[in-house]
């Protein structure tokens, strides 16, 4: 028994260890202006909920006291200068148990946070967190409830109805679930890129188990609910039968696959001697002039990998359309649209705290480190726009207008 202890003790340093990382990495990054917001409004949710309950129960007792505002106040916690309002009641009774002075030192309070983050809002982590806190009671199932609805507010958002590019890639997570056991969860990320060249995070799926259909079509359809009707161009890898999936709720969108995946394909298929020929031929079709020029050399690939594997051949050729979308937008942004190297970026941040424990010790926990890195990473995103796409803003629209509407 006594080991157990010590191996779940063990787990949790490890856990604090790594959301520490990720805040440190963050802060030292320059983009933790909305990590310090998200921590902010997580308090301020517990601070209301507290107040809220607190009334409550003098109403209950035939006390009559209601809610008197805030008052601000500012706290430094994780290397971060908070700025709090703090519920208060007009009686002047009201005290926030998650405010010093129930802590004399700051690194407990550190020390709360990190385990608000780590445990990722889940009711009943929250409630156990909160609890050792010294909240208690039914205040603690109505925290628990404001930030379980904190996280459900961001990933159902709404979404503009059109944006030019959507870059979607699965990231395959270790995750522990509730029996114990290490197993497979699938991220499924979608960026857009606007036309004025701000990119944002469209859709965070986490779903148990390997990459599928069923969870893009889940993806695809909560993209449509939530407002996005037209699309210009999609890139993806080439997972069979998206492009299927994407034509169903976006038929008049284009199709890129990502060509430093087709390029891997290609040296991973064929002989290491025609690695050489591989590298031109990609080359050749990533400077040429048009969609035209681009069949042509897709079709050279295809009849090249037809004399090493006829049935390769005959797929790479039958998706020709699919390896040359990019080339119907101006040179100066191909490059930012051949690939999905973006998500991959982005899952990059994923695999860095997943490396600290080797897994995520919930799929909560891997909701938050997700949540909190879409945060940063578009708060940082809202100061570095593509300069490219930005600067031909007005040329991607016109060709937006002429797929869509039809006409020049």
């Amino acid at each position: 028994m006594k080991s157990n202890i010590k191996g779940r003790k063990e787990e949790g340093d490890t856990m604090n260890a790594s959301v520490e990382s990720m805040l440190s990495e963050f802060q030292e990054s320059g983009v933790k202006d909305s990590l310090k917001k998200l921590v902010e409004d997580a308090i301020q949710e517990v601070m209301k909920a507290e107040r809220d309950q607190f009334l409550k129960s003098q109403r209950e007792s035939g006390e009559r006291n209601y809610g008197n505002g805030y008052y601000d106040r500012q706290f430094n916690v994780l290397g971060m200068s908070l700025n709090l309002q703090v519920p208060r009641d007009r009686k002047g009774q009201f005290r926030s148990s998650i405010l010093p002075d129930a802590w004399r030192r700051s690194g407990e309070y550190d020390e709360l946070v990190i385990k608000l983050l780590a445990k990722g809002y889940s009711k009943e982590e929250v409630r156990e967190v909160l609890r050792e806190a010294g909240v208690t009671g039914t205040a603690v199932d109505q925290i628990a409830s404001r930030m379980a609805q904190f996280m459900k507010d961001y990933r159902t958002r709404e979404i503009g109805e059109e944006t030019f590019a959507a870059f979607m890639d699965v990231y395959h997570a270790k995750v522990r679930n509730e029996a114990g056991k290490i197993v497979t969860y699938s991220v499924y990320l979608v960026l857009g890129v606007d036309f004025e060249g701000r990119k944002t995070v469209l859709n965070l799926t986490v779903r148990e188990g390997a990459e599928d259909l069923k969870g893009w079509n889940e993806v695809l359809q909560n993209l449509v609910e939530r407002g996005l009707s037209r699309v210009s161009l999609f890139v993806t890898d080439d997972f069979r039968g998206l492009h299927e999936l994407i034509s169903k709720y976006f038929p008049s969108s284009r199709h890129q696959l990502c060509l430093v995946h087709f390029e891997r394909d290609l040296y991973r298929n064929l002989p290491k001697e025609d690695a050489s020929s591989i590298k031109e031929h990609m080359k050749d079709l990533k400077t040429c002039r048009d969609a035209e020029c681009g069949r042509k050399v897709v079709g050279e690939i295809s009849e090249f990998v037809s004399k090493r594997r006829a049935s390769y051949g005959k797929y790479i050729a039958e998706r020709a359309e699919n390896y040359v979308a990019f080339l119907n937008y101006p040179r100066e942004v191909r490059t930012s649209i051949y690939t999905n190297n973006s998500c991959e970026s982005f899952f990059s941040y994923v695999a860095r705290n997943e490396r600290s424990l080797s897994y995520f010790s919930s799929q909560e926990s891997l909701d938050t480190t997700l949540f909190v890195i879409a945060s940063n990473l578009e708060e940082h995103w809202e100061k570095h726009v593509n300069s490219a796409v930005k600067s031909h803003s007005y040329r991607l629209r016109q060709i937006f207008e002429v797929q869509f509407n039809g006409g020049e």
